[in-house]
């Protein structure tokens, strides 16, 4: 029965005490946040920043592999169409030939051919280069297929420049073009010529 006669000064004593517990406890809790959870918190933010990084990084991977092996499937196809690609090049003394092969495709795709000048050879190890000015006129259609079939029809030769005069809303007034086309062929063995 000792227990029934607490005063009211030892209620006040074990209320005193009982706050300073709680106060201890809240310190105590507070300390440990700031010590053990907040860092253990930003360690776990880390390492989410960390893995979204990395999940990026992965994704980044995977597109760079599926964009090479697209590059070296085209590299693959290219080489292929290189390969079936074999151009001979004609030797530099059948200029006159193609200056005739040229003058008829221009007259097959009704182009009047008005002036066509080779110029001189400029020799390397592998090719040699001979420059073909050509004047000509025609329809503006029939200079177009010209072109094009000059493409098809003489793959080692390549259009280095042109100038096509014509009036663009009639398709059928007479157009003027200039060509300056490259003519590869085998190098010069033994001829003075400039060197690429």
């Amino acid at each position: 029965m000792i227990w029934t006669r607490i005063t009211h000064a030892d209620r006040s004593i074990f209320l005193r005490i009982d706050l300073a517990g709680v106060a201890a406890c809240l310190l105590l809790s507070g300390a440990a946040f700031f010590v053990g959870v907040r860092p253990l918190l930003a360690i776990r933010d880390e390492r989410a920043a960390q893995q979204q990084s990395l999940r990026g990084a992965i994704e980044q991977a995977n597109s760079l592999v599926t964009g090479t092996r697209a590059l070296r499937t085209q590299l693959t196809n290219v080489q292929a169409a290189l390969a079936r690609l074999e151009i001979t090049l004609q030797p530099p003394a059948t200029i006159n030939e193609r200056v005739a092969d040229l003058t008829s495709l221009a007259g097959d795709c009704q182009v009047e051919m008005q002036a066509i000048q080779p110029g001189a050879i400029s020799n390397g190890n592998r090719f040699a280069q001979i420059p073909i000015q050509i004047s000509a006129s025609g329809t503006y259609r029939a200079t177009a297929q010209f072109l094009h079939r000059l493409r098809e029809s003489f793959p080692d030769t390549a259009v280095h420049g042109f100038e096509l005069s014509a009036t663009p809303d009639d398709p059928a007034s007479i157009a003027t073009i200039n060509l300056q086309l490259t003519w590869y062929v085998q190098p010069a063995r033994g001829e003075r010529s400039q060197k690429n």
